[in-house]
């Protein structure tokens, strides 16, 4: 039984031809962070998706899964710095409480929401601007 799934995306940077992204999420950051269901990605299949779609991915693994990364979504604390961005911290109860899935879309309202840090105790969550 796998507890995660690998991007199939072709990784556009490398100089190896047909190199997959080598970005991988577990069950819980799918959700919690991304709002993502790993049974739904691997049901997912290489088969109803246009022809240039398929170009873009390696399908080795039966199904097709873009990560976060890649479609420059992701809310990890490296992504986020390269933005100009601070982490985001631990933002699942602030986002359950807020009736949201999950940080992506606490996010989405609000780039610069920070939840708990670690090691920092509790942090004020941004207000929307």
């Amino acid at each position: 039984m796998s507890f995660g799934v690998q991007c199939t995306s072709k990784d556009q940077s490398s100089h190896v031809q047909n190199q997959r992204c080598k970005a991988k999420y577990c069950k819980a950051c799918l959700k919690n962070r991304y709002g993502q269901d790993l049974d739904a990605i691997k049901a997912t299949s290489i088969g109803g998706l246009p022809k240039r779609e398929k170009e873009r991915h390696v399908a080795t693994d039966g199904y097709i899964f873009e990560c976060p990364r890649c479609k420059s979504e992701c809310n990890c604390r490296n992504c986020r710095k390269a933005k100009g961005l601070e982490p985001t911290g631990n933002l699942t109860h602030f986002a359950r409480k807020a009736g949201k899935d999950s940080a992506a879309d606490v996010l989405s309202d609000n780039p610069s929401t920070m939840g708990i840090m670690p090691g920092k105790g509790k942090q004020v969550v941004s207000e929307k601007k």
